[in-house]
């Protein structure tokens, strides 16, 4: 009788750590076909986030005078209502939230307005919805699960991408949407220079944080600093002496960088972590 329980204990063992072992890999799989879903998600939010960004910019210009800024700002509507329609057909879980409707709200309200809009009514606007985007971004990183991945290379944590990254590049477009307005309008208030000022500073501290994370980024950096380098010299005095053209130029060759790297990693991640 003992030998025969023994011999039950031993089987009621095996069957239990058998279906644990299936338990985690069935877990895996979906928690993989989950955070490919994520990444995709993160991929369109960015994309709409850059488009948003540009646009601020853009507009910003324009309502300074700067017409030829305009047929851009049509094309950039056109691709953010598209990127809107995107998101909505994924499905994803965040289409129902209270964040993605207040989203869709105030971009229906910044895309009714004119450039020739108040400029600072245009920043402020543009502003809140690049701030919502990156809230919404971080609740696609909880909600699939994406703290979980690791570098491929070095099997680091990977969140700087849409924390310090992410951040950086908004203060950049805050920056380059600032500065494009200046150098159109011609000149620059005090309260808009002691802006650019207080912008770069945060620039320089959370690019530090993300040279942290990059080891080659000495490209990225370069980008970077030309640009501010422009904002202390050539905008952020009393009578500015580049045109919005070439600094807007300049702030999207800054932008971009980061932008390309971003979406370079998250490929990696999909093709070799999650294949």
């Amino acid at each position: 009788m003992t030998q025969q329980i023994i011999i039950f204990v031993a089987i009621f063992f095996s069957l239990v750590v058998s279906l644990t072992g299936l338990w985690f890999i069935i877990q895996r799989k979906q928690d993989k076909s989950s955070q490919q879903v994520g990444l995709s998600i993160l991929q369109m939010l960015q994309s709409m986030l850059a488009h948003v960004q540009r646009h601020r910019g853009l507009s910003f210009g324009a309502s300074k005078g700067v017409i030829a800024l305009t047929p851009e700002i049509a094309e950039l509507k056109h691709r953010i209502s598209e990127d809107i329609g995107s998101l909505e057909k994924s499905r994803s879980l965040l289409i129902s939230s209270e964040r993605w409707v207040r989203i869709t709200e105030q971009w229906a309200k910044i895309s009714a307005q004119q450039y020739e809009t108040n400029g600072g009514n245009i920043l402020a606007q543009h502003n809140s919805l690049a701030k919502m985007i990156l809230l919404i971004i971080s609740d696609t990183v909880s909600i699939y699960k994406l703290t979980q991945l690791r570098s491929v290379d070095s099997g680091a944590s990977i969140t700087y991408l849409w924390q310090e990254l992410l951040t950086t590049a908004e203060l950049l477009g805050q920056a380059r949407a600032l500065g494009t307005g200046i150098a159109a309008a011609g000149y620059s208030e005090p309260i808009e220079r002691a802006k650019l000022t207080s912008l770069v500073k945060e620039i320089e501290g959370n690019s530090d944080q993300l040279w942290v994370h990059i080891s080659d980024h000495e490209g990225l950096q370069d980008h970077i600093n030309r640009f501010l380098l422009c904002i202390e010299e050539n905008i952020n005095i009393h009578k500015p002496s580049v045109s919005p053209e070439d600094f807007f130029r300049l702030g999207s060759h800054a932008i971009d960088g980061l932008y390309d790297y971003y979406k370079n990693e998250l490929m990696i991640l999909r093709e070799k972590y999650l294949a």
